[in-house]
């Protein structure tokens, strides 16, 4: 761990907003906007997932998932948020790895949306329909949150000198509530619209990647690599 890392928009020398200001700053920002859109699908579904995980496996007619799905998708975050941030990092990139990350959510949100179908039919193959299951609920891990500490960190050098704080309260505050919305929705009469949930975040997933090509790379980090080119 860096004490003093290459890009610090938290540097003390910059004067900051306040809160209020801050908030102001920022909603007026077009990428900032569009983060915002990110955290609220990415971290909600992926908030919405980790909590419904034993109801998803029913879906896909296994009747104890052992907690294996919620455990495997913490693991491959774990690793993601160990590896893709320091590449991020290292290449002076934040659009691109945020590319990368929600491009790989795809996969992994549709493989346990479709596993009981792709293997068959529901209760045609519970066994591989698990695994398939499990291999997804790994993929969405390792990318969801992996784009985490890079959103935040692109969030902080786009919306600068809006604090920090500010920023990342918002990202998380959207993602917390929209999570509990999706929760809710999934949960309604004894988990029956689950299903149509796990196809709305297919989609949702699909254009949440779309608006990560929108978005345009941070100066802060251009200005970066530059100093780091000439070097």
């Amino acid at each position: 761990m860096r004490e003093r890392p290459a890009v610090a928009p938290s540097d003390e020398s910059i004067e900051r907003h306040g809160f209020t200001d801050g908030i102001k700053h920022m909603l007026k920002i077009r990428n900032m906007n569009l983060t915002i859109i990110l955290f609220t699908i990415g971290l909600g579904i992926f908030n919405a997932v980790s909590s419904m995980t034993d109801a998803i496996a029913a879906n896909l007619g296994v009747s104890d998932s052992n907690g294996m799905i919620g455990g495997l998708m913490l693991i491959g975050g774990i690793i993601g948020a160990l590896i893709i941030p320091a590449l991020s990092d290292h290449f002076y990139r934040r659009k691109l790895f945020l590319v990368i990350c929600l491009a790989g959510m795809i996969p992994g949100i549709a493989g346990l949306t479709f596993a009981a179908k792709l293997t068959g039919g529901l209760g045609v193959n519970p066994a591989a329909a698990y695994n398939l299951a499990l291999a997804s609920s790994f993929i969405l891990g390792f990318f969801v949150m992996s784009a985490g500490p890079i959103g935040f960190q692109y969030a902080a050098e786009i919306s600068a000198p809006t604090p920090e704080s500010t920023s990342q309260g918002v990202l998380l505050l959207a993602g917390q509530l929209s999570g509990i919305i999706m929760v809710a929705g999934m949960s309604m009469k004894a988990n029956a619209y689950l299903p149509y949930w796990m196809i709305i975040f297919v989609f949702g997933t699909i254009v949440a990647f779309l608006s990560t090509l929108l978005l345009r790379e941070s100066a802060m980090i251009l200005a970066e690599r530059a100093k780091h080119n000439k070097k």
